[in-house]
């Protein structure tokens, strides 16, 4: 998603676009909806590029 995010809105679309998609994915409303219906846990998806990053030259490195 990311790379065609940035192929059509550009890199510096894509730094805001990520922020703003993060913080409304999974918010706490949707964590008591969850629990009214009778789920008691939540499993969250999680990407390497989350924690890490590939640094030209360097490598992986944490983020």
């Amino acid at each position: 998603m990311e790379n065609i995010v940035r192929e059509i809105c550009g890199s510096k679309y894509l730094s805001t676009f990520r922020d703003r998609w993060h913080r409304a994915w999974l918010g706490e409303g949707d964590i008591k909806l969850l629990a009214e219906v009778g789920h008691n846990s939540v499993r969250l998806p999680i990407r390497a590029c989350s924690f890490l990053m590939d640094e030209p030259g360097m490598g992986i490195q944490w983020n």
